[in-house]
């Protein structure tokens, strides 16, 4: 059957749709026994492919929970920590759209969604970061072939920009006030710029002496790959907060 065209047809009671498009042959049930019912859900599907967007009987089942429990999946499968960041994520768009139909919620109401949240005085950076997971949601769909398309989600304007560094002078005011046990975990996170989980998860073993240097290893690090090397002298690490048998964690508290 070629593109765009299609038929209906009585199978016991109920008539059926037969129709093409993109090169698929397709079989929807009317869910009736009345062949009227059935011309007007063909016409319908015949207007979607007019627009080239082809909802089907499929894509209108899917809800905004289907759409959740996709993502939630998703991060579960892959083994995410940051789930339970998600789930406050998609608490704000369950507010907002609650149980609608995948398919109702178009980039005006995204847009209204927006504005919405603006009102409420929530940060750029927190709507997008809802945005991107809405956004998320409907490609696992599509990619699951539970839609056939999916809206354009508009995104908002962020300023990461960062400010208020802190001096050398500033660092070791600092580390003075925390006293022996912090105070050179703050020195060494200064020199290095590395994140504290990878700071504190170091070990002996990834020190080189001889060539004043330390290195993450891979899966310590955001992309999971090896860290690059950093020069940092010996003497940032003399304290007592760091252990002193060989093969531990630097850090007596790590």
């Amino acid at each position: 059957m070629s593109d765009g065209t299609g038929r209906i047809y009585r199978r016991g009671n109920v008539w059926w749709l037969d129709y093409g498009f993109r090169g698929e042959r397709y079989r929807e049930s009317s869910g009736s026994h009345r062949k009227g019912d059935a011309r007007a859900l063909l016409k319908k599907r015949m207007e979607e492919m007019g627009r080239g967007q082809l909802v089907g009987s499929r894509a209108e089942r899917v809800t905004f929970e289907d759409l959740i429990q996709m993502i939630e999946d998703d991060y579960r499968v892959n083994g995410r920590k940051s789930l339970p960041r998600l789930k406050g994520v998609l608490g704000h768009l369950r507010d907002y759209f609650g149980l609608r139909r995948a398919i109702d919620i178009t980039t005006d109401r995204v847009n209204a969604y927006i504005r919405a949240r603006q009102e409420e005085g929530a940060a750029p950076g927190t709507i997008q970061k809802e945005l991107a997971a809405l956004k998320r949601s409907f490609n696992l769909a599509v990619r699951a072939g539970q839609l056939t398309n999916k809206p354009y989600i508009p995104s908002v304007k962020v300023d990461n920009v960062r400010s208020g560094f802190l001096t050398t002078a500033d660092v070791e005011t600092v580390v003075q006030e925390l006293g022996s046990d912090l105070g050179p975990v703050i020195r060494f996170g200064a020199l290095t710029g590395w994140r504290k989980r990878e700071i504190l998860s170091l070990g002996w073993s990834q020190v080189d002496f001889d060539a004043g240097t330390v290195r993450l290893e891979p899966g310590t690090t955001k992309n999971k790959e090896a860290g690059p090397s950093r020069s940092a002298h010996s003497r940032h690490w003399s304290s007592s907060s760091l252990s002193s048998e060989p093969g531990q964690m630097m850090w007596s508290g790590g």
